[in-house]
């Protein structure tokens, strides 16, 4: 539940530097987005529609990586918003995993955040469907 789309706001994150990063974000317009990053590409994955204001929402993303190809899928409030093939790959960069925050310590989330999961597998678009009914 976001109380501003005035500014960038980090939902999650993990960014190290000019490493390997990710973070889920609303950016200036309260659509959400995934933001990838290795050390030579810095790349957006964003959502057709925004947020709104004050209201409670459910964003997801999952990231699918076969080994070959890696594929992002956004998710608001339980429904496919967005599917990109593709994408860059995350390494992992040693970071810290932040909510409602950025490593820079100035790119804050304005309002609340509330069950935040990560999985060790992309989840299918049932099970996400599933999470959105469970906190409705």
């Amino acid at each position: 539940k976001t109380t501003t789309g005035a500014v960038q706001q980090e939902i999650a994150n993990k960014s190290y530097s000019s490493a390997s990063a990710y973070n889920i974000q609303l950016d200036i317009t309260a659509a959400p987005r995934v933001r990838i990053r290795n050390s030579v590409t810095n790349l957006d994955y964003g959502a057709t529609s925004a947020i709104a204001l004050n209201t409670w929402a459910y964003v997801g993303f999952t990231l699918q990586d076969n080994g070959t190809d890696t594929t992002i899928r956004l998710f608001i409030n339980g429904a496919l918003n967005q599917t990109y093939n593709n994408a860059i790959r995350i390494g992992d960069n040693g970071g810290q995993f932040l909510i409602g925050a950025h490593q820079d310590g100035v790119r804050y989330f304005n309002g609340l955040i509330d069950d935040v999961r990560i999985y060790n597998r992309a989840l299918n678009a049932d099970e996400i469907r599933r999470l959105y009914n469970l906190g409705r």
